[in-house]
Formats: structure tokens, sequence, C-alpha cells
């Protein structure tokens, strides 16, 4: 339950992932990892 919620946060605070297609989530997660 906790994780549509997550990314609906994500979504709404990174709107350019709707227009890239997803990219920018890719790159976020790397992000994260380092």
């Amino acid at each position: 339950m906790d994780y549509p919620e997550v990314v609906t946060s994500r979504k709404v605070e990174h709107p350019v992932f709707q227009a890239t297609g997803g990219t920018v989530i890719n790159i976020d997660n790397n992000s994260h990892l380092m």
C-alpha cells in the first residue's frame, strides 16, 4: 500500500518523468544508490 503512494509522490515531484517516459526515474534511482 505504501508502494503506490511513493510512486505518486515521486511523479508529482518529478513532472518531467511523464515527458521523458520513465528516464528521470532511472537517473533518480542511480543517484539514490550513490
